[in-house]
């Protein structure tokens, strides 16, 4: 008995020598080094600060004036605006890589990727600043000699540069940027109301290799199928024409458009004075040398600086003018004269550049565009079948 009382108290020692071995151990375990605590507080700071940082870079972008309209959705990098008719919109972004500017289905349909001046920032690549800060009038894609000498060079790339213009009231020619887009692999088209203005769309949409494009329902459709001679309905082989497009072909295809109850432009069959004779202006091409006025009104030859062709819808109506000695013109209402009177305001027995006018009459426009240029100098001025015009490509 003794022996047994012996051996419980020394299993009742060990027990107790095990539960302080336990507890040293613990307390062991459980004390922290202050160095390995000191690491980790900091390591957690800068990975705060690093995400704090990449926040910061892709959110550098201004606020949008907007006003009730307001909406801004940043992903990846990408600005999404929207904006209805005439808002007031002030965009600037110099950490910008690429801006998906789309306005919404109800106002005009343009869908594109801008490239502003790219420069490299730390192996991204960046934008600078674009900005414009008045009402959107409307927008608008034209291209210069320099940018159209760089198109064909681009071929193999499957890219093509245009020359995007955001237009306001207060000036034709706000805001300038490169537009980038993959040619032509659709074209959307559309007409759509910004309050009192009509604007004719048609954009080379970037989004390669895309099963769907526009709307088929849409009245532009079937106007460009005829001029891309694609049967009616055929979407799949549309589709394929557009791919196979030649690049200057896809930058024909880059419409203008601007405020006004139509396109602002001449007939087809118009003949440009140049000092190699009369050029149909569907055939001017950047550089075609032409005759212009000086500020003195004098003649002097100067070269296209600009070509414009918009596609009109199928009831569009032009004026048709018959001079007394024999000269015609077929213009929208719209056009300037070189006096500065509309075409749409000449009436019968009126009189341009001394000569009478004996008869205006409208009609129904049976081509799909029409045209314009704008010749070099400081007046925009031009002849036309022999009367003379000022362009609407340029700002009076």
């Amino acid at each position: 008995m003794e022996n047994q009382t012996n051996i419980g108290d020394q299993n009742t020692q060990q027990i107790g020598q095990n539960q302080t071995s336990n507890l040293t151990a613990s307390s062991r375990r459980r004390k922290i080094n202050p160095w390995m605590f000191s690491a980790m507080i900091l390591f957690a700071v800068l990975l705060f600060g690093g995400f704090y940082t990449f926040y910061t870079l892709n959110k550098k972008i201004d606020k949008l004036t907007l006003g009730k309209n307001e909406t801004e959705d940043i992903v990846t990098g990408k600005l999404r605006v929207k904006f209805k008719p005439n808002a007031d919109i002030k965009i600037a972004s110099d950490q910008l890589s690429l801006m998906d500017l789309q306005l919404p289905s109800d106002v005009l349909k343009i869908k594109t990727t801008l490239f502003a001046t790219p420069s490299r920032i730390g192996g991204q690549l960046y934008g600078r600043k674009l900005s414009t800060d008045s009402k959107i009038l409307n927008v608008d894609y034209t291209y210069t000699d320099e940018q159209l000498g760089k198109y064909k060079e681009r071929i193999r790339e499957d890219t093509a540069y245009l020359w995007v213009t955001f237009r306001t009231p207060l000036s034709w020619f706000e805001e300038d940027e490169w537009l980038h887009a993959n040619y032509p692999d659709l074209v959307d088209v559309a007409k759509k109301q910004i309050g009192s203005s009509t604007v004719e769309i048609a954009v080379v949409n970037i989004e390669s290799g895309q099963e769907s494009f526009g709307n088929r329902t849409n009245p532009w459709y079937e106007a460009l199928s005829t001029e891309l001679n694609v049967p009616s309905g055929k979407e799949t082989d549309f589709q394929n024409k557009l791919k196979t497009l030649d690049l200057f072909e896809s930058v024909e295809l880059i419409q203008r458009y601007r405020g006004g109850p139509g396109p602002i432009c001449l007939d087809s069959q118009a003949k440009i004075s140049t000092p190699q004779g009369e050029v149909l202006i569907k055939d001017v091409v950047i550089g075609t040398p032409v005759w212009t006025t000086n500020d003195t009104g004098e003649p002097v030859a100067g070269t296209v600086q600009q070509v414009s062709h918009s596609l009109v819808p199928a009831d569009f109506r032009i004026a048709h003018i018959l001079l007394a000695d024999g000269k015609e013109l077929s213009a929208s209402s719209g056009h300037p004269l070189g006096d500065g009177r509309l075409v749409g305001q000449i009436k019968d027995s009126d009189y341009i550049a001394g000569v009478k006018v004996i008869k205006v009459e409208s009609k129904l426009y049976n081509q799909h565009y029409t045209y314009d240029i704008l010749p070099s100098g400081g007046t925009g001025e031009y002849w036309a079948n022999g009367i003379l015009l000022k362009s609407t490509l340029k700002s009076y």
